[in-house]
């Protein structure tokens, strides 16, 4: 083989493998119609790593249309849910967002369900990275959308219940939590955080 065709034969191979899917957004995030996802970066992530956001984005969405936050359980697979619920999400026009807290990034109950509370600064707690994810996805999709709803069940109950109760829900329209394993009750009890609001240091309000 000549060394030209050599050297194009090679360099049509690397970008076969190394080049993005057709659902998945490369460089800069885009939320497309369909399925689909975008790494995000957090300050809550090391430098050098980024979550998965999957999507799906109705054909006939507008800017006026709600924003959906499903999360996930303890088994943190959320790459599935967004083809699952495409009949669901164009018949009601809505825009589904479902954000992936791993394992790997976000390492056992304290990280996702407890919202690293036990173990890191505030500046630093899981349940207001939805937010930020919020601000994104309302700039990639040109949604008008002020707040969004946000739906969790089972671990992803444990999880929003208590983004509401530490103060994590300034762009929250609505939120249901349903089946979570462990609440936390808006009390000072005996046991402190995650069962209770005792050591937030949480005004009355």
């Amino acid at each position: 083989m000549k060394p030209l065709s050599a050297f194009i034969y090679i360099s049509i191979i690397v970008i076969f493998f190394f080049s993005c899917t057709p659902t998945e957004s490369c460089g800069q995030p885009e939320i497309n119609y369909g399925a689909g996802f975008f790494h995000f970066k957090d300050k809550t992530i090391a430098n050098d790593s980024a979550m998965r956001v999957f999507y799906y984005k109705p054909i006939n969405f507008t800017p006026d249309r709600p924003i959906l936050f499903l999360m996930h359980g303890a088994d943190r697979k959320a790459d599935h849910i967004a083809e699952e619920a495409a009949e669901l999400v164009e018949k009601y026009n809505f825009l589904l967002i479902l954000p992936e807290y791993s394992e790997q990034l976000f390492p056992k109950v304290e990280s996702y369900q407890y919202g690293n509370v036990r173990t890191k600064p505030k500046e630093l707690w899981t349940y207001y990275v939805n937010d930020r994810i919020f601000k994104l996805a309302r700039k990639l999709s040109g949604s008008s959308q002020k707040k969004y709803y946000i739906w969790g069940n089972s671990a992803g109950s444990q999880f929003v219940h208590r983004q509401l109760i530490v103060g994590a829900n300034k762009f929250i329209n609505k939120a249901f939590a349903s089946n979570a394993g462990v609440y936390t009750m808006p009390t000072n009890g005996a046991d402190p955080f995650p069962f209770s609001l005792k050591g937030l240091n949480l005004t009355e309000s």
